[in-house]
């Protein structure tokens, strides 16, 4: 808490039924204080049904930097006993319920602060029931201090397409949350906000929308896919922006031909994705394998939701790891990638455009549900300052020998020739094959080619002993942590927190999961007494990769319930190994 009595830095989660417009009330809030210059981070849950069930959108607000979703709550918003009974465990003490009185009743042994805001009964003489969100995005936006024309403009770009009546009702409504907020503000001034520290030029993205301005800024030209939960909106995104840079997006009827027909576009030169979560990524897996055997770029994005099987598609987890790593048919090289953070989305996606091109292989991207609809306001990318990486082609006019696609060579890799240049024709199959593309089962065939394809994830390998971006080290720590993709904000934030107890911890979390720099890795966590591996799967999946390459067994806090870590959890776990 600031000397001025305020928190400066507030966590809020609104509750309801899904189709109640949870999600568009904590949207607008956002997106409201991101343009006041606020710094936010978002948390969301929701059913898998259309409509009904219980629906969560969290969102933590500050002047300042912050980095992960938060701990306790202090601020529910409830607009029903639902939405009470399942979150008023996680307020804080200092923490507020604001619940509407014809929905919810706290129990009499609710001892912590509570307000009626009758959400309903206001939407009502607003002219719908239906507006009962946006009397609590007025209610809130009062009470956080956000600037009101910002909440206002941020409702009228969203009603504006549906008529006058329907924007003027859910202004009103909005309005009259305001002016009920207005009575109580006295009481709840340590909820207004400070002034934001600074106010430089930033962007509001979640990380689906990152990854789909990532591809367009890489030069991604054609972009595939199926439906599917959590992934759909970076092909929503990109069908929006896309055709605007000269690109093409086409929804299949699978997963299996959303990645074949990216395959036969990049073997006709073109930057390739397709966005997909695990079920998909299951029915694509033959054909990742085709793409390392064909050596052919390609970029597909798996946004993990928990498992197995159809599993809870609106919940989160860590669990694709070893699938992407090890899955297929034989053993076929591909690189992993795995974004920490909105900002990371972005140009992580255009490194791996980048390793694609380069490396003519697969590339996957491990993203995660709460990395997908996590919303931050991160600096704008400077667009112009970004390496763009285009795959090696041969010289078409000076070629003084016959073109060999597969030729073998010291980094494993060849020039790609793009379809069209007479003299330079070659097939791409998926069974073994000579330096011409022609098949060839011979074992000695077989044993050179499969040299020459692990030869280019090596090469990545060796390169990546040398770069040390994503290892945070701490003179004089005892204690590391290794870690992967969206964790990254809960652990940095609990190692503040342990540092300010006096315990030094380290951290190592790696962008790029396959290859691994081993000798890197090895001499990191040789460097330390207790090395903790956070995961949020059952096994330990990195863990247990590590182990593959160094002798050691980590501690493992994993978490596998749907729900992401928070900072509190992992601080909890530092306290213990620390001891």
């Amino acid at each position: 808490m600031s000397n001025n009595g305020r928190l400066n830095d507030v966590v809020v989660r609104i509750g309801g039924e899904g189709g109640e417009g949870v999600m568009s009330a904590g949207e607008i809030l956002t997106y409201s204080a991101a343009r006041a210059s606020y710094r936010v981070f978002t948390f969301r849950t929701f059913p898998a049904e259309i409509k009904g069930g219980l629906a969560m959108y969290q969102f933590r607000v500050s002047p300042h930097d912050i980095y992960s979703m938060g701990d306790k709550l202090h601020i529910l918003m409830a607009f029903n006993q639902e939405a009470f009974d399942n979150y008023a465990s996680i307020l804080a003490d200092d923490g507020v319920l604001f619940y509407d009185p014809a929905e919810c009743k706290p129990p009499e042994n609710f001892t912590k602060r509570k307000y009626e805001v009758p959400l309903k009964e206001l939407a009502m003489s607003a002219g719908t029931h239906l507006a009962k969100n946006m009397v609590a995005t007025g209610f809130l936006t009062a009470v956080l201090g956000i600037p009101i024309e910002k909440s206002e403009y941020q409702i009228i770009d969203k009603f504006k397409r549906k008529g006058e009546k329907i924007l003027e009702q859910n202004l009103t409504a909005f309005r009259s949350g305001i002016e009920y907020a207005n009575r109580y503000l006295d009481e709840l001034s340590m909820f207004r906000l400070g002034e934001p520290e600074g106010k430089d030029r930033r962007i509001i993205l979640s990380g689906n929308q990152a990854i789909g301005f990532g591809a367009i800024a890489a030069g991604c030209k054609v972009a595939v896919g199926y439906p599917i939960t959590p992934a759909s909106p970076v092909l929503e995104f990109l069908a929006r922006y896309l055709p605007r840079f000269g690109g093409k997006v086409i929804q299949n009827e699978d997963e299996i031909s959303a990645l074949a027909t990216c395959i036969g576009a990049s073997y006709a030169g073109l930057k390739v994705m397709t966005p997909t979560s695990g079920p998909g990524l299951a029915l694509m897996t033959e054909l990742i394998t085709y793409a390392s055997m064909a050596e052919l770029p390609v970029v597909i994005v798996d946004v993990q939701r928990a498992g197995p099987s159809t599993g809870m598609p609106s919940k989160t987890e860590q669990t694709d790891l070893y699938h992407v790593v090890f899955g297929g048919p034989g053993e076929a090289p591909r690189i992993v990638v795995a974004p920490a953070n909105v900002s990371d989305c972005f140009y992580e996606t255009i490194k791996a455009f980048n390793l694609a091109e380069e490396y003519q292989m697969p590339v996957i991207i491990l993203s995660d549900q709460v990395l997908a609809y996590q919303t931050e306001a991160i600096p704008k990318p400077d667009v112009n300052s970004i390496k763009v990486v285009h795959r090696l082609e041969p010289d078409y006019e000076n070629q003084n020998s016959e073109y060999l696609r597969y030729k073998i060579t010291e980094t494993g890799l060849a020039p790609i020739a793009i379809p069209g240049h007479p003299g330079f024709e070659y097939i791409a199959p998926g069974l073994e094959h000579n330096e011409r593309g022609n098949p060839n089962y011979t074992p000695k065939v077989h044993t050179e080619m499969q040299k020459k394809r692990f030869k280019k994830i090596e090469t990545l390998a060796q390169t990546l002993e040398n770069e040390n971006n994503d290892y945070y080290k701490v003179e004089g720590a005892k204690v590391l942590i290794i870690s992967w993709g969206s964790t990254y904000g809960a652990i940095r934030e609990a190692i503040a927190r342990a540092e300010m107890q006096g315990i030094k911890v380290s951290h190592y979390h790696p962008r790029i999961l396959n290859p691994l720099p081993k000798k890197k890795v090895k001499e990191i966590i040789q460097s330390y007494e207790k090395v903790i591996v956070v995961e949020q799967n059952y096994h330990g999946q990195f863990a247990n990769i590590l182990r593959m390459f160094v002798d050691y067994n980590p501690i493992k806090l994993n978490n596998y319930g749907g729900i992401p870590f928070t900072s509190e959890e992992i601080y909890n776990k530092i306290i213990e190994v620390a001891k």
